[in-house]
């Protein structure tokens, strides 16, 4: 039996670590704080390549607990406005059916508009949660380095079989989701992060037609 030595020992330790506290920052429930943003890049429409802003805008409390708006923006592919999504969440990540409030605004001369109850789970899936919700239901993860536009981070590496693609997670960074990657490269990719963010609707949103 070949002998296993101290650094061998150290440095397995240290690999089973490095990818379990990454992924435990962000499947445990990810600590969110108003003002959090992250911008990403993502393609695989053709050659057409989008960005998009995810950002937590305010709290709000449901049944007394506390709850956060999380805030995606898409820009629009013609002048200078974009369509803006924002879903009031119990935390990160988020089941579709856990969300309770559902607003959206399209362009700058659209008034936003709140979702009425029964329509809130055809709005409730983001592009950042759903990943991560697949990844932590994985049995395996390996340790991994990835670098993206925004840096290079230590993270855990799944691949999800119902997804279709890699999945980089890591606690460095906010909502926890670094990359993806289908097998042609094509994915989703970290571009900054930050802090001050601000919500994109400042109108008090009407209700869709169907609602109470």
């Amino acid at each position: 039996m070949p002998r296993i030595t101290l650094l061998t020992l150290v440095l397995l330790v240290a690999s089973v670590s490095a990818g379990s506290s990454s992924m435990t920052g962000v499947c445990d429930g990810a600590p969110l704080t108003v003002g959090q943003w992250a911008r990403y890049e993502f393609d695989g429409f053709g050659n057409v390549t989008m960005t998009a802003r995810y950002a937590i805008v305010g709290t709000e409390p449901v049944a007394g607990v506390e709850h956060y708006w999380l805030e995606f923006e898409v820009p629009l592919p013609m002048g200078n406005s974009s369509m803006i999504f924002k879903l009031l969440i119990p935390g990160w990540p988020y089941e579709p059916d856990s969300v309770r409030r559902a607003v959206m605004k399209m362009g700058t001369d659209v008034p936003a508009m709140e979702a009425p109850p029964g329509t809130v789970m055809s709005m409730a899936k983001d592009n950042l949660s759903d990943p991560i919700l697949l990844a932590c239901a994985e049995d395996e993860a390996t340790p991994d380095s990835v670098t993206v536009p925004s840096g290079t981070f230590t993270a855990t590496r799944t691949s999800p079989r119902s997804y279709g693609k890699d999945v980089w997670i890591s606690s460095a960074v906010p909502f926890g989701l670094v990359k993806t990657a289908e097998p042609n490269g094509q994915g989703l990719r970290l571009l900054e992060f930050g802090t001050g963010a601000e919500s994109g609707i400042t109108e008090t949103p009407q209700r869709m037609p169907g609602g109470p």
